[in-house]
């Protein structure tokens, strides 16, 4: 099960250590297209891994709940946002921070995004 975690709440539990610091950056671009840009620090995972792996759990988690997500054709993005992901004794427990913060639509929205235009490369 996985758990947001606010900034204004800085403690995590012992059973947790932080596994990934994902950096994500989302450009539209005047075409209609979408330039993507995901760095990480682990060299061991590809980029596959961490697409899958860790912003799909993210994703999943954040769409929980929603009916659906709309793109606009007139929504211009720029957004760079970081997620630190954080995970317990097995791999199906993790927490995430998010910042800068969104709104949880939001979020869900660049994730859904960024994973597709990943995989269409």
């Amino acid at each position: 099960m996985a758990k947001i975690i606010s900034f204004t709440n800085y403690k995590i539990s012992q059973n947790y250590k932080l596994r990934l610091t994902i950096d994500v950056s989302l450009i539209r671009k005047f075409d209609g297209n979408f330039e993507v840009g995901i760095d990480y620090d682990d060299s061991d995972l590809s980029g596959d891994e961490v697409i899958i792996n860790y912003l799909g759990n993210v994703a999943c988690e954040l769409s929980k709940g929603l009916n659906q997500i709309e793109i606009k054709d007139n929504d211009i993005f720029k957004v760079h946002f970081t997620i630190l992901y954080y995970e317990g004794k097995n791999k199906d427990d993790f927490k995430f921070r998010i910042f800068p913060s969104y709104n949880r639509t939001e979020i869900a929205k660049f994730l859904y995004i960024v994973i597709n235009a990943y995989f269409k490369k």
